[in-house]
C-alpha cells in the first residue's frame, strides 16, 4: 500500500475506533492498578464523535456507572477555559494586551521583587514564566478546604518568592490563574465564573459545564475519591471546595465528556479555520511562550492553558508521573519501525481534589480527545490512559508497556512516602535521649509576614502532653506534632493518612518539619516550617519585629533574620548593618522608630508590628513602604 494511502487508512474513523477498542483492556488495567473507580473517554475526529467509553463506577457504594453526561471535576483543564475567556475580553478592551504590565491593569498588585515592577504581564502569569514560586501551602492543606479568602490573592501573589529570573524558566504556578480571575472581574465588572459562562460556555452550548455546580441539578455526578495504598478507594465528602475560592479560576470547572468534545471541536476549528470558530483571538493560547525545559526542545513549550509539542515525543510533563520519573525515562510515544511525519500536539492535564483529567488536540488530523476520572490516584492514571489513546489514534506501535508503567509509578509514589516515614523514625531513634522543653513552651500562634496566615500550636485537650498544629487555627486542620530532635517536631502523614484527608501526596521530609526558635530569655519567638516558611510569634521581644521581606545588609543579617534568631536590634546597629531601598537610599537599622510611623494605611498585625495594608510592606519612620518604592521598615 502506498505511504499516503496507508496514512489515510490509518486515520479512517473505523480504523481508529478498532485500535481504541483494542486498547480498552490496557485502560481498564491502569484504572484498577491506580485506584480509579470511574473513567470516561471521548474522541472526536473531523467533527464527529467516533469513540465514547465509560468505565467503572461514578458511585462505588451504589454501583452507578458513568455516562458521557456524567459531571467530573476538571482540575487544571479549567485554565484553558479561563485563558480563552480572557482572550475574548481583551477584544473588548483594545488598550489592554497580553503584554500590558499587570500593575497597569490591576493596581492592587505590588510585587516584592523590583525586577517585576512595571514589567510582569498577563502572558507571564498565564504561561508560568514569572519565575515566582507556586507553593500553595498557606492556601491549601487538606480536607477539601482552602485557608485563604479570595481577597488575599493580591497581597499573597505580591509576596511570592522569586525562584528564577523573569521569563527564563517554566515554573508551574496556580496563583497565576487566580490572578487571571481577578483580571476578568476587573475588566468585565462581573464575577469571573459569570463572565466565563457568558463568553465561553453558553456560546459553545456547554450547558453541563460550570464552576458553580448544584447537585440537585446534576444527578449524573461522579463522586470524588482518593486511592489508598492497596488501590482501594476512599469516598470524599460531596462538596465543591473550589466554588467561590481563590483558586476557582485555576481548577474549579466541572464538565462532561459530551460537553468537552464540543469544546475540543471549537478549539480545533479555531486552529484549522478561525473564520468558522465561535471563539476568537486564541492564537496566543496555542503559541509556545516558554520551553518546559530549555535544554530539551522536543519537550515542548507552554502557551496559556496549553502545552505545545509534537508526536512522536514525550508528553505528560505537567502531571504527577513527571515527578515520579526523570524526564528522560518517561515513555516516548513513537512508531519505531517506520518514519512518520511530526504531528503538532496540544495537551493539558488536570489534577483536582478527587479528580484527574487530560485533554489532547491534533489540529492537523482534526482530532481531539478527553479523559476524565474521579480519583486522586496512586499515579497520574489519566495521563497513562491519555498516552495509550494518543498512540492508538495515530497507530503508533509504541514499545511502552503502560500496565507496567502504572505499576511502577504506583510503587514509586507509595515508596517515596514510606521512605520519608522510615527516615523520620530513624532520626527519632537516633536522638531518642534528647528531651524537648515543656510542651507549654511551644504553644501559641505564629504568623506569616502578611498576617493572613498563622499556625496555632496547642497541647491536646486530654493533657497527654501531645502537641498539635492547627493551620489557621481550624479544628478541621489539626495535625499531631511529634518530637524529632532538639526543638524540631514533625507532623508527617502516611500515604493512607494523606489520602483520607484529600491531600496531594507529599514525601519531602522537610515539608513536615517544624523547627521552633527561642530567644535568650527562653521564649518561643518563631518557627520555621519546611524550607520556605518562617512564622513569627506575637510574643517577640519589643526590640525585634517582623518584616515581610529579607533585605540586604553587609553581614547578610536582616531584621527578619534577627527576629528569627533573637538578635537584639542594638547588636545589629553596633555592627553597622543597614537596610536599603530600591532606589539606593540607606537607613541605619538603629534609626528605625516605630512610633514615628504615621499613615492611614498603617495597621497593627502583631504586637509592636506595623505594616502597610495596601502593599504589605513595613513602613519606615517617614511613612515609606513598598507603595513608594522603599522595601522595608
Amino acid at each position: 500500500m502506498p505511504q499516503e494511502d496507508q496514512k489515510d487508512f490509518k486515520m479512517k474513523p473505523n480504523t481508529i475506533t478498532q485500535r481504541l477498542s483494542a486498547a480498552l483492556p490496557i485502560i481498564r488495567d491502569i484504572c484498577n492498578i491506580s485506584g480509579v473507580p470511574a473513567a470516561s473517554i471521548g474522541v472526536i475526529h473531523k467533527g464527529q464523535t467516533i469513540y465514547l467509553e465509560n468505565i467503572g463506577y461514578r458511585n462505588v457504594a451504589d454501583q452507578l456507572s458513568p455516562t458521557a453526561d456524567t459531571l467530573y471535576g476538571l482540575g487544571s483543564l479549567t485554565k484553558g477555559f479561563v485563558a480563552a475567556s480572557l482572550a475574548q475580553l481583551l477584544l473588548q478592551h483594545p488598550s489592554v494586551t497580553w503584554t500590558t504590565p499587570l500593575q497597569d491593569i490591576w493596581p492592587e498588585y505590588h510585587p516584592q521583587q523590583p525586577g517585576l515592577n512595571g514589567d510582569v504581564s498577563l502572558v507571564d502569569f498565564l504561561s508560568h514564566r514569572t519565575g515566582l514560586s507556586g507553593d500553595m501551602s498557606v492556601a491549601l492543606q487538606g480536607d477539601m478546604e482552602f485557608l485563604l479568602q479570595p481577597s488575599e490573592v493580591a497581597p499573597t501573589v505580591s509576596q511570592l518568592d522569586v525562584a528564577a529570573p523573569l521569563r527564563q524558566s517554566w515554573l508551574y504556578n496556580n496563583w497565576g490563574y487566580s490572578v487571571a480571575g481577578k483580571i476578568i472581574e476587573k475588566l468585565s465588572g462581573k464575577p469571573a465564573h459569570q463572565y466565563i459562562r457568558e463568553s465561553i460556555l453558553l456560546p459553545l452550548g456547554l450547558f453541563n459545564t460550570t464552576m458553580r455546580p448544584i447537585l440537585d441539578q446534576h444527578t449524573d455526578f461522579a463522586d470524588a475519591y482518593t486511592a489508598l495504598e492497596n488501590a482501594t478507594t476512599y469516598c470524599l465528602p460531596r462538596n465543591f471546595p473550589f466554588l467561590g475560592s481563590l483558586f476557582e479560576t485555576a481548577g474549579g470547572m466541572y464538565s462532561t465528556i459530551n460537553d468537552m468534545l464540543k469544546y475540543c471541536q471549537a478549539l480545533l476549528q479555531s486552529q484549522i479555520d478561525p473564520r468558522y470558530s465561535p471563539l476568537s483571538n486564541l492564537d496566543m493560547l496555542f503559541q509556545g511562550h516558554i520551553p518546559l525545559d530549555t535544554s530539551v526542545e522536543s519537550y515542548g513549550s507552554y502557551g496559556m492553558g496549553w502545552i505545545e509539542t509534537h508526536l512522536p515525543g514525550v508528553v505528560g510533563l505537567q502531571g504527577d508521573n513527571a515527578e515520579l520519573f526523570p524526564w528522560d525515562e518517561l515513555p516516548y510515544i513513537n512508531r519505531p519501525q517506520e518514519p512518520t511525519k511530526s504531528i503538532r500536539t496540544f495537551y493539558h492535564q488536570g489534577a483536582g481534589i478527587g479528580y484527574y483529567s487530560a485533554i489532547y488536540l491534533f489540529p492537523e488530523t482534526e482530532t481531539g480527545f478527553v479523559v476524565l476520572t474521579n480519583s486522586m490516584p496512586l499515579n497520574d492514571a489519566a495521563d497513562w490512559i491519555a498516552q495509550v489513546i494518543a498512540a492508538a489514534i495515530h497507530g503508533f506501535e509504541s514499545s511502552e508497556d503502560y500496565v507496567e508503567l502504572a505499576k511502577e509509578s504506583r510503587r514509586r509514589k507509595v515508596g517515596k512516602v514510606a521512605t520519608m516515614m522510615a527516615e523520620l523514625e530513624k532520626t527519632r531513634k537516633e536522638f531518642h535521649d534528647v528531651i524537648p522543653r515543656p510542651v507549654a513552651a511551644y504553644c501559641g500562634d505564629y504568623y506569616n509576614a502578611l498576617g493572613n496566615f498563622y499556625v496555632h500550636i496547642e497541647q491536646r485537650e486530654d493533657n497527654s502532653g501531645v502537641l498539635e498544629v492547627l493551620f489557621q487555627g481550624k479544628d478541621t486542620q489539626r495535625y499531631e506534632l511529634r518530637h524529632l530532635n532538639d526543638d524540631i517536631f514533625e507532623w508527617a502523614l502516611s500515604y493512607d493518612e494523606q489520602a483520607r484527608r484529600a491531600r496531594f501526596t507529599a514525601w519531602e521530609q522537610s515539608y513536615f518539619n517544624v523547627a521552633f526558635q527561642f530567644n535568650t530569655e527562653g521564649n518561643a519567638i518563631a518557627l520555621k516550617w519546611g524550607e520556605f516558611f518562617s512564622l513569627v510569634s506575637p510574643k517577640l521581644a519589643k526590640s525585634t519585629f517582623l518584616i515581610s521581606l529579607a533585605l540586604k545588609s553587609p553581614a547578610s543579617l536582616t531584621p527578619q533574620f534577627a527576629a528569627m534568631t533573637g538578635i537584639e536590634e542594638e547588636d545589629l546597629a553596633m555592627e553597622g548593618n543597614f537596610i536599603e531601598s530600591t532606589n539606593g537610599r540607606k537607613q541605619p537599622w538603629k534609626d528605625f522608630i516605630h512610633e514615628a510611623c504615621q499613615s492611614e494605611h498603617i495597621v497593627p498585625v502583631l504586637e509592636n508590628d506595623l505594616y502597610c495594608n495596601i502593599c504589605g510592606k513595613m513602613k519606615d519612620d517617614k511613612g515609606n513602604c513598598g507603595c513608594t518604592g522603599f522595601l522595608t521598615a
